[in-house]
């Protein structure tokens, strides 16, 4: 018997053409049967595969003899393709390149019945890395994605991943790829060069605390953290630490002696590197919860009750906080309808949490299926942190919680600060 093609010799060896069988070597398997249909649904050989298959067939040529097809070599030596070779563009480059337009879900109006604009796309904003597959280079690009999450993309099926420009991604690119054979841009090697001298002496340029002093930052945010916070000291670095993210502080020389008094609770809270975090209730009480925020001095504090059960939620965190603030520091900015919740509105009542909104208020109760109170949007009032007792995100009232610190209290953290969809902003980090 004879066959026209390596196609042919391939799909025998794979049980996809004929009725004969060939004894496989176990490691050769997975890839000949990929290969095979491939090849099996009209996919074209690359040259590599070509490769692949030819020594192969030639590895299990005695098999093919003794089954009768006797025309395998001839058609090995002369390459015979039952189509032409499919062209592979194998260059892998890393380039700055224009904000990549993203094909994800959108409303094409909105709830006026106009069409939704565009967002413009900013200019030589982020780094595209282009490489053919490879097993290995998806593994680095993961680590940089986890690493980079916020600003990373990548469109399925395509050969490119982007990263958003900013000195860690630019250093770690090119620390992952300057010794693998891309073409990298000259800019990014420069920056890269620039962001490793800082990373060398971080004490000449990074802000932060070096030996309990604050260096690298203007005199103007010197005197404004100290108003906050007081006179930088041992017994206040953790403070300093806790604000890290809003005063854009990153570095702190031997914190964690001085971090290791706190709470267990607290240690974790100072130590986030996100400003939205997850607690869950099945391990921390509410008290401890408290006590931590007591701890940090992150009063005033916003709490947002949930829809369901708004008795039992303000009733609960209520005697927790009794013991941290005077119920005259307490305001509770929403009421609900007496016929179905009047047993809530006498509670407020008869515990005096509904005072008057005041510049000294410690706790605000707000609830999550209103809308944010306007006379506490227009006052002068600013919370330390927020607490969500219900993990949930709220377009509503997400636009009001933009703090350093945000809490979501639950059983469960929301699906939707979960680090596994790296395409939505503002993580919600488990601590």
């Amino acid at each position: 018997m004879k066959l026209e093609t390596v196609e042919d010799y391939l799909e025998v060896l794979a049980g996809l053409q004929g009725n004969d069988k060939i004894k496989l070597v176990q490691e050769d398997c997975t890839i000949l049967y990929s290969i095979a249909r491939q090849v099996f649904r009209g996919k074209a050989f690359t040259d590599r595969q070509l490769d692949v298959v030819c020594l192969k067939l030639d590895y299990y040529s005695k098999q093919f003899t003794d089954i009768g097809y006797t025309n395998l070599q001839e058609i090995l030596a002369m390459r015979t393709t039952r189509i032409p070779l499919r062209t592979v563009d194998r260059s892998q480059w890393i380039k700055i390149v224009d904000e990549p337009k993203r094909n994800t879900p959108h409303f094409a109006t909105s709830r006026m019945g106009k069409k939704a604009k565009e967002k413009d796309l900013a200019k030589d904003s982020h780094i595209a890395i282009r490489f053919p597959f490879s097993k290995k280079i998806i593994m680095l690009i993961e680590k940089l994605a986890h690493a980079n999450r916020q600003g990373y993309y990548h469109e399925k099926g395509s050969h490119i991943h982007y990263f958003k420009i900013t000195e860690n991604s630019v250093y770690d690119i090119v620390e992952t790829f300057k010794n693998k054979n891309y073409e990298i841009d000259q800019r990014i090697l420069e920056y890269a060069e620039q962001v490793k001298i800082i990373k060398d002496k971080p004490e000449k340029y990074i802000p932060g605390v070096y030996n309990f002093e604050l260096l690298n930052t203007t005199k103007t945010l010197q005197d404004k953290i100290k108003e906050h916070l007081g006179e930088l000291t041992q017994n206040n670095v953790h403070l300093y630490k806790d604000r890290s993210l809003l005063y854009g502080l990153d570095h702190f020389d031997d914190i964690h002696s001085y971090v290791n008094q706190t709470s267990v609770l607290t240690q974790r809270i100072i130590k986030r590197t996100e400003p939205s975090i997850f607690i869950s209730k099945n391990e921390w009480s509410f008290d401890a919860v408290v006590s931590s925020l007591t701890e940090l001095k992150r009063f005033p504090l916003l709490i947002v009750i949930p829809e369901k059960y708004p008795l039992d939620y303000i009733s609960t965190t209520y005697q927790s906080l009794k013991g941290f603030v005077d119920k005259t520091k307490i305001s509770t900015m929403f009421r609900l309808d007496n016929k179905t919740d009047k047993e809530f509105n006498e509670y407020l009542k008869d515990n005096k949490l509904n005072n008057p909104l005041a510049k000294d208020t410690k706790v605000v109760y707000i609830s999550s299926s209103k809308k944010f109170p306007k006379p506490l949007f227009e006052s002068d009032w600013k919370a330390e942190s927020v607490l969500l007792l219900e993990s949930v995100r709220n377009p509503r009232l997400d636009p009001f919680f933009d703090r350093d610190l945000v809490i979501h209290y639950d059983e469960v953290e929301s699906q939707m600060g979960s680090y596994r969809n790296m395409h939505i902003a503002g993580q919600i980090q488990k601590i």
